[in-house]
């Protein structure tokens, strides 16, 4: 079983997520929250918050209420994966511009709730978490 995070990012008006276009496979040249693997013996927690921040430059606080979590098992042919998808506000323009993985960009949420756009990776996955996250902040979508 692998265990990974992704953090789904939104300005302070939920109206823009921050998504990182990828350098590498999987998913090269397509959009994607930010996220990776979960390191031995690192908490899930853990884990997005150095995965946010090595790729985004963004501190994010458990404590101080800017991330919120649910999870959900993913069974690919190769592999057995828990996906742990987070969700945070920040400030838009905190953010480092660039990374090793990829590109950020702020995009808006209706664009990426479009779950036929090709530029989503995940085969419409992250269109569906950022959806999950706008409800779960008590958006009515």
């Amino acid at each position: 079983m692998v265990d990974y995070t992704l953090c789904i990012i939104f300005n302070r008006h939920h109206d823009k997520v921050l998504l990182l276009q990828r350098n590498f496979s999987p998913y090269k040249g397509l959009f994607n929250g930010i996220g990776g693997k979960v390191k031995y013996g690192e908490s899930h927690t853990d884990a997005v918050i150095r995965e946010v921040k090595e790729e985004t430059g963004i501190e994010l606080d458990y404590y101080a209420g800017n991330i919120f979590t649910y999870s959900l098992k993913l069974v690919f042919p190769t592999q057995e994966t828990n996906l742990h998808v987070y969700y945070a506000e920040v400030e838009e323009g905190t953010n480092r511009i660039a990374c090793r993985e990829g590109t950020l960009h702020w995009i808006d949420v209706r664009e990426v709730l479009n779950i036929t756009d090709p530029r989503w990776a995940g085969d419409g996955n992250l269109s569906y978490f950022v959806l999950d996250a706008l409800r779960l902040m008590g958006h009515k979508i």
